[in-house]
């Protein structure tokens, strides 16, 4: 290492960093396709992962999971919030939306629902034995 060289710290972890050049990898043969058509390949191709490492780069500081990141739909429109073909309006279109969603479900945990418009088990099971006894005595 050359100490007169500037380091320049990451603001990403190495995992972090090793999984970015992964799904690069995934990316590569469409993001090839599409800088074949242009004029400059090379150049194309070199924004298209810059590109991407930025908005991996984003959307890790927003606290957007890998999930969200892979999968996301919008409008209709499926495809991945890291994809670097996509235009920078459908990028922050999408960026906007996972923040929104993530906000939306804050606080919530897996498998409990509104206590203010659901029953407990027991209180389904007393309301339904109510009901079956209703039935049965002819209420």
């Amino acid at each position: 290492m050359n100490p007169n060289q500037p380091t320049t710290k990451s603001p990403l972890s190495e995992k972090k960093e090793m999984a970015i050049a992964a799904r690069w990898e995934e990316l590569l043969p469409w993001c090839l396709l599409d800088a074949r058509k242009t004029t400059d390949p090379a150049e194309t191709l070199h924004m298209f992962k810059t590109r991407h490492r930025e908005r991996c780069i984003e959307l890790f500081t927003n606290h957007i999971s890998w999930k969200a990141i892979r999968t996301y739909q919008w409008n209709g429109l499926v495809g991945t919030m890291d994809d670097p073909r996509n235009e920078e309006w459908i990028f922050k279109k999408l960026l906007s939306e996972a923040i929104e969603r993530r906000r939306s479900r804050m606080g919530r945990v897996k498998g409990q629902r509104n206590a203010n418009r659901t029953r407990s088990r027991t209180q389904h099971k007393a309301h339904w034995e109510r009901t079956e006894n209703d039935i049965t005595r002819g209420f």
